[in-house]
């Protein structure tokens, strides 16, 4: 790990095998050994959540195959089996970070405590489009909740707005955003 300056407020480690919870007054996050985010945990109520990125063998053929536009799976999305390659931990006054790489994507959750008590969650990737590219490959991060939302979901737009979004039973492409 690089050594901190001595005026950094903040704490930094390393992976562990271990699953951990990053916490605060108002807040607290588990997470999985691998740094996938587990539960939040805000005004003694917790939500669990489930993190995992999945992929997808694109269509074969056709004139149109996968790309930035156009998702058409071959098949059912499957786990990537490997662990992260590393786990890092950076606390500090007024945020949080979580940071998980594997050869494809950097996973990086921050956790800021915002004006008025509250709490700002924001999940960041950074994938390794030219391995997804390679191998005819989508990557999704697949989240999962005990929300009981129906058929409707919101998903942020530009850090701005929110887009209200409807779940599709019969297909699976529409899903993605």
């Amino acid at each position: 790990l690089p050594k901190l300056p001595s005026f950094w407020p903040g704490r930094l480690s390393s992976s562990t095998a271990t699953p951990f919870v990053v916490a605060t007054d108002s807040f607290s996050a588990s997470f999985s050994a691998d740094g996938l985010l587990t539960s939040v945990s805000v005004g003694g109520n917790t939500v669990p959540v489930g993190i995992a990125f999945v992929r997808y063998q694109e269509q074969a053929g056709g004139e149109q195959t996968g790309g930035a536009y156009i998702f058409q799976p071959r098949q059912a999305a499957d786990r990537p089996a490997q662990p992260a390659t590393y786990v890092r931990r950076e606390s500090g006054v007024l945020c949080h970070y979580v940071t998980s790489a594997w050869a494809y994507v950097r996973h990086t959750v921050r956790l800021c405590n915002a004006s008025r008590g509250g709490v700002r969650l924001s999940i960041t990737n950074h994938v390794s489009v030219a391995e997804m590219n390679e191998n005819d490959v989508d990557l999704a991060m697949r989240v999962t909740s005990s929300l009981a939302s129906g058929d409707v979901f919101f998903t942020d737009l530009n850090s701005l707005q929110v887009a209200q979004r409807r779940r599709f039973a019969d297909r699976l492409a529409p899903n993605f955003y």
